[in-house]
């Protein structure tokens, strides 16, 4: 009887490994975490449960219990820490040891059709995706979506062959990339904000949000429950039933995660 945890990017740091081994028949997430403390070296700095991803054979947690998630014998616990940051307009993200940033757009009028293969064409050494800045309901929501995208990645069982277009899917909830394209992406002729996600090194991500800054404004300053809500036919119903303090970000993200049994 054995779980496996994998430690990813500032977890494993911490640790000086890449896993570790529970040997329980199951345990919660709170459990693991406490594993974890008992584990650590006195003085040395604890894991936030509030800026870490924990899936559990590659499901985020947060879409199903939270914190008493139980895991089982024979399941891989990933341990994945977020650090976020940001300056105007832009919202900085590490996850399991990767760069990534959103930088929510104001244009000044319609980008055109041409606007995101031309973005990509000078900054080839990121990958970039756009989309309607009325998908995304908060920070939070935003960093969960990344966080499975990246995770599904590492793991070679991302519901797309790229992992932009993974993440365009995962907003627009749906496993067909025209879908997603139609839905979430963002319109040629329209000057509606939108977001751009981008992932890579440091200094490419500089160079994007430099050529961008001018068109900056902040993200997640709108309101977009109720787009979403009515958008994926969330009724009240559902909402009261997901055991949490951030029922709507927690079923986004949850059916979010669902698309890779569905893509299979």
């Amino acid at each position: 009887m054995m779980i496996t945890v994998e430690l990813v990017g500032g977890a494993k740091k911490l640790f000086g490994t890449d896993r570790v081994h529970i040997e329980r028949s199951e345990i919660t997430v709170t459990g693991i975490f406490e594993v974890l403390r008992d584990m650590l070296v006195a003085g040395s700095p604890a894991l936030d449960p509030r800026n870490t991803l924990v899936a559990i054979n590659g499901i985020d947690t947060s879409a199903a219990d939270g914190m008493d998630s139980v895991a089982k014998s024979g399941d891989t616990v990933s341990v994945i820490p977020v650090i976020h940051g940001g300056a105007r307009g832009r919202e900085r993200f590490e996850i399991g040891g990767r760069h990534l940033e959103v930088l929510a757009v104001r244009p000044e009028g319609p980008p055109g059709s041409t606007f995101l293969d031309d973005l990509r064409g000078r900054h080839p050494k990121l990958s970039i995706q756009a989309l309607s800045a009325k998908f995304a309901l908060n920070r939070s929501h935003v960093q969960k979506i990344l966080a499975l995208s990246t995770e599904s990645d590492k793991r070679g069982i991302l519901i797309a062959n790229r992992i932009e277009t993974d993440i365009l899917m995962r907003f627009a909830l749906t496993t067909q990339i025209s879908a997603a394209i139609r839905t979430a992406g963002i319109k040629p002729s329209s000057s509606d904000a939108f977001l751009i996600v981008s992932m890579g090194p440091t200094r490419a991500l500089n160079s994007l949000y430099r050529e961008l800054e001018p068109l900056l404004t902040e993200p997640f300053t709108a309101d977009n429950a109720g787009f979403l809500r009515k958008k994926f036919r969330i009724t009240k119903r559902t909402l009261n039933s997901a055991p949490s303090e951030t029922p709507l970000e927690d079923v986004l993200a949850e059916r979010a995660a669902v698309l890779n049994a569905s893509a299979a």
